[in-house]
């Protein structure tokens, strides 16, 4: 598995910081972030596709849907191939580390929490059965509440207000610290 190459200066504390978020975040590919990823007139599709990821027209727009299938173990498998917008992608995190905004440590914190908020709407998603982590959480949490509460028993009723108060609350730090 190709992974995000060492800085050439490995002397550069912000650099390797930078990649350090990266590695440890993933949002931007594990379909946290986004649903999906629309590909420039400069990807070459035939060279992605044979990388794996599963390119699709949409109203004349090629793209592919999240979590990208070369995210594995927190790693870009296509790294140095990887799309335009991937390529261009930096999330306020890590524009505020560049700027020196955002402490490294306060980034890795909020990451942190991003993620196990992340895991605490999987868990809800979980117990009212939507397991297919093949889908970004926007869509799995789409489905659930698209179902008719008044059908749920009243435990699954329950354990949905939690999740939608879990997901908004996510959604709402994603939007005002990650999302660019």
């Amino acid at each position: 598995m190709e992974q995000i190459p060492s800085t050439p200066n490995s002397g550069d504390s912000k650099e390797k910081a930078i990649d350090d978020l990266c590695r440890e975040c993933g949002l931007c590919c594990n379909g946290v972030l986004f649903h999906l990823v629309r590909l420039q007139s400069s990807d070459l599709l035939s060279e992605l596709a044979g990388l794996g990821l599963k390119i699709k027209r949409k109203k004349g727009q090629d793209q592919f849907s999240q979590p990208c299938p070369a995210y594995q173990g927190c790693q870009c498998s296509i790294y140095h191939q990887r799309p335009t917008r991937c390529r261009l992608f930096e999330c306020k995190q890590l524009k505020g580390v560049i700027a020196g905004e955002i402490s490294e440590e306060k980034a890795h914190l909020q990451i942190s929490d991003v993620q196990a908020r992340v895991k605490r709407v999987e868990t809800f998603l979980s117990r009212l059965g939507k397991t297919d982590l093949s889908r970004p959480l926007t869509k799995r949490y789409e489905k659930v509440t698209a179902e008719p509460a008044d059908l749920l028993d009243p435990h699954q009723r329950e354990e949905r207000v939690l999740l939608e108060k879990e997901m908004q609350e996510l959604q709402d730090i994603l939007d005002r610290d990650f999302r660019v």
